[in-house]
């Protein structure tokens, strides 16, 4: 339930209390359980799915890299930033244009 809330409700402030009392467990029971079942830390688990959010919006290269970041749940473009390139490696600007290139190179025929 609380993957499914965290996944449908990405793009806005999601805090722990909210999930925990959506599930019916205290916020302390809800974080520890949340960590054994997914490895991750609630706040480490959210920010992974804002950022595979911020990848498909990201190629789709309509919105500039701050309202990728906004439209994801991000605070500002700089608290983006630091979590996307800890999860792709990448900043958000050279993820767009590796994609972007990748994209080019197979619309006219070239192979990667």
């Amino acid at each position: 339930q609380a993957i499914g809330m965290i996944r449908s409700e990405v793009s806005r402030d999601l805090s722990l209390d909210e999930v925990a009392e959506f599930v019916g467990l205290s916020k302390y029971y809800f974080a520890r359980e949340f960590r054994r079942v997914t490895g991750y830390t609630f706040v480490t688990y959210v920010n992974l799915m804002r950022c595979e959010r911020a990848k498909v919006l990201l190629a789709q290269n309509k919105l500039n890299i701050g309202e990728v970041g906004r439209a994801c749940g991000f605070s500002n473009q700089s608290y983006f930033t630091r979590p996307f390139r800890a999860y792709t490696g990448r900043l958000p600007g050279v993820y767009r244009e590796t994609h972007l290139d990748k994209k080019r190179d197979r619309e006219f025929g070239k192979k990667e």
